[in-house]
């Protein structure tokens, strides 16, 4: 992830210490000491060194942590539809704003935000640039201050990676296991079986998901079959891509751009000099 890597004042008094995998790397610690200094040594390589994007704003997360506990919490809420992401394509993000003002002490108008979890990371990324001390009152106008960026671009249903699979195309939000079974690179028939093996239904899963995320999966289920057949023609000769564009075509405009938390893990598939990339796989820290 960019940003430098360091991590300050991650902390949540008399909450145990934890360690906790969301989008974008969320490392969060209830210790109460203040943690300086580089998280990974800048040696050891993998891109690690680049980790901190999160960590970037954690003044932005600190006082969004403080003030919704307290006289704040109506004005920031939890979104359960992960179909429903704020970011709308060519419109202000006025989510983050809101977000940022929350922060701030101040007081937003309109109603309260709702957000998913990788989406208040994601907004929380977008002010990696922003310095409370510095930047507050570019806050109090109309529009969306300079130093709110994007830190990843939102991703469509499916990709032109899928296709192009060069460093300008991006990936979709459908595309993990497809790449991951791509960057394998089986034999054709072997291929054939783990692409199969994607959509194979495991009702014991289902019940270890939360309310929103069994949702999502539940809305998806009739998307699975012409899912399938994209991922055994994307890559293959003319025709068999030329279906499976078509397909592609069909759920990008039933499934608005979005942010979700494989988005972030599908964004480190990319190849190393894309210029959609940007983000790191760090770690995978279960939590029992």
């Amino acid at each position: 992830m960019q940003g430098r890597p360091y991590w300050r004042g991650l902390r949540r008094p008399g909450r145990p210490a934890r360690a906790r995998t969301r989008a974008g790397a969320v490392l969060e610690s209830g210790d109460d000491r203040e943690h300086e200094g580089p998280v990974v040594d800048k040696d050891a390589g993998s891109g690690l060194d680049r980790i901190g994007e999160v960590q970037e704003s954690c003044r932005y997360r600190r006082r969004v942590a403080d003030d919704v506990a307290g006289r704040d919490r109506k004005l920031l809420a939890f979104n359960q539809d992960y179909n429903a992401p704020k970011f709308k394509a060519g419109k202000p993000v006025e989510f983050v704003k809101h977000l940022a003002q929350i922060a701030l002490g101040k007081n937003p108008n309109g109603p309260a935000v709702d957000m998913f979890c990788s989406e208040f990371v994601w907004s929380l990324q977008s002010l990696r640039d922003c310095d409370p001390a510095k930047t507050a009152g570019d806050f109090d106008g109309s529009g969306i201050p300079a130093c709110v960026k994007q830190p990843m671009k939102p991703m469509l249903a499916t990709g032109e990676y899928a296709f192009k699979r060069n460093n300008r195309s991006n990936a979709g939000l459908a595309d993990g296991p497809l790449m991951v079974i791509d960057a394998l690179k089986p034999p054709a028939e072997e291929r054939k079986k783990l692409l199969a093996s994607v959509f194979v239904q495991n009702p014991g899963r289902m019940t270890k998901l939360s309310a929103g995320h069994k949702s999502v999966a539940e809305q998806m289920q009739p998307k699975f079959e012409p899912l399938s057949r994209y991922y055994a023609g994307a890559g293959g000769g003319f025709f068999e891509n030329a279906k499976a564009r078509l397909i592609s075509k069909a759920f990008i405009r039933e499934i608005p751009e979005n942010y979700s938390p494989t988005s972030y893990l599908i964004n480190t598939l990319l190849p190393r000099d894309s210029t959609y990339r940007s983000m790191d796989y760090v770690a995978t820290v279960v939590i029992e």
